[in-house]
């Protein structure tokens, strides 16, 4: 079992976090922003995992070890960017997930820092701006969700290995082009959570 939502945040929750180092851990942000993101990221986990496994997150142990945080049973992977959060849960093997919008700190610059010979030579090659934008957001989000997954760094590398298990995806959403990559060996499609709405997201790379 593996699965993905992603959702606009704020959204309406009970208020509470489990467990209480987590809120606890929330709470110690000085910035507010980070403290709202780190709060619903964590409220979408908890609603991905009741509704995968029937089960309240309040009945898994949780532990922290550095930044990282392990739900004993399942693997999990979180991801937010601006006003997006992303979750994605399994029963077996280990996943990542990613979100970004398509924006202008996807630079040249940023390019020829990460892009990996072929993959580099196809954004060269690209002459609309915001295609180029899209391009390396895709290639970036990828490389984050293999980052999580397998804790492969995120070095200018050959990812030719991990392709088979990745797969991108994106949604037009009112604050732009919203790209989500997936790491996971069994094939699954995030869902995008509107006003109570679940839509899968839009497949743009396999």
């Amino acid at each position: 079992m593996v699965r993905a939502y992603v959702r606009r945040f704020p959204f309406e929750t009970d208020g509470k976090v489990y467990p209480e180092e987590r809120e606890r851990y929330i709470a110690s942000s000085r910035h507010p922003k980070r403290r709202e993101e780190s709060f619903h990221v964590w409220k979408l986990l908890e609603q991905l995992i009741s509704d995968s496994t029937g089960r309240d997150m309040s009945s898994y142990p949780i532990s922290r070890k550095g930044y990282k945080w392990s739900v004993e049973g399942l693997e999990i992977s979180l991801s937010h960017t601006g006003n997006h959060a992303a979750a994605i849960v399994s029963d077996a093997e280990k996943v990542g997930i990613d979100i970004e919008f398509v924006s202008e700190r996807f630079t040249d610059r940023m390019a020829e820092r990460v892009l990996y010979k072929d993959a580099r030579e196809t954004y060269r090659s690209i002459t609309d701006d915001n295609e180029k934008r899209r391009f390396l957001c895709m290639y970036w989000t990828g490389l984050e969700a293999i980052f999580k997954a397998t804790g492969k760094d995120r070095k200018r590398r050959d990812i030719s290995e991990y392709l088979p298990f990745l797969r991108t995806f994106y949604a037009n959403t009112g604050d732009g082009t919203l790209i989500c990559s997936v790491y996971s060996e069994e094939e699954t499609t995030p869902i995008l959570i509107t006003d109570g709405d679940k839509v899968p997201l839009t497949l743009c790379r396999k």
